[in-house]
């Protein structure tokens, strides 16, 4: 980046905010860019990039400025690899800034994640979801409050025709998500995984167990306590159906 101006010629030393204004002001404009793309859109993406790029060499600029004056202060070792790093990301991000300026694929810090390296099993799909919010609603039914649904089977074809889904189905989740419950009761705390079997991930188990508590919680602590299915019901209602 140039210098800093006036600041720099009378010996002040700008204040962070004072740099990022500085930096940020001298990126192109719409109007600098007219001839290189014709679509306004390109154009502020690329003007967006060099902002960034521009926040990001502030930032750096600034602590280099300070780096000198703090050397011998404790943690000062600390900071000076924190910004080492904050180059580095600054260096990627302005390669991939020109690639992507030029029509090409960014290569780094910027380049998207492989869809293979993503766990799936960190990931609950809005179908898959769906599916849990019920089995949770079916776990929560007591016959005794819940009578919009005098039996489990009534519930069970309810929740089968909402889902696209057959109410056998639905009684081998049922049963596969209490031996899921099961067996994470079973291994908390350790490094081991759901058998293949169970069908349910931890994220998804966890989710199940935190919806169910919290269902819970809220009606026992309410002044006028409703059940907890009641409480879940109408959430099931505004989903949208999208067969599983």
């Amino acid at each position: 980046m140039a210098g800093n101006g006036i600041a720099d010629l009378l010996g002040n030393k700008l204040t962070l905010e004072e740099r990022i204004i500085e930096c940020v002001s001298g990126v192109p404009t719409d109007a600098d860019l007219k001839e290189s793309y014709t679509d306004a859109e390109d154009r502020a993406r690329v003007i967006n990039r060099s902002r960034i790029a521009a926040l990001l060499t502030a930032v750096f600029e600034h602590n280099s400025d300070d780096t000198a004056e703090e050397q011998e202060e404790e943690g000062a070792e600390i900071k000076t690899s924190a910004f080492g790093h904050l180059a580095d990301i600054l260096r990627s991000f302005s390669h991939d800034a020109e690639r992507l300026d030029n029509g090409l694929e960014a290569s780094l810090v910027l380049a998207p994640v492989g869809r293979e390296s993503i766990q799936p099993k960190q990931l609950i799909k809005a179908n898959r979801k769906r599916l849990l919010h019920w089995l949770v609603l079916i776990k929560l039914w007591n016959r005794a409050k819940d009578t919009e649904f005098p039996t489990q089977k009534i519930l069970l074809k309810k929740a089968a025709d909402e889902l696209g889904s057959t109410e056998g189905s639905l009684k081998a989740n049922l049963s596969r998500l209490h031996a899921a419950i099961n067996e994470y009761g079973r291994t908390s705390g350790s490094s081991q995984s759901s058998p293949k079997e169970i069908r349910f991930s931890t994220v998804e188990i966890e989710f199940c167990l935190d919806l169910e508590e919290l269902c819970r919680k809220i009606t026992t602590s309410s002044d006028e306590p409703a059940s907890p299915f009641a409480l879940l019901r109408p959430a099931l209602k505004a989903l949208k159906k999208k067969p599983i």
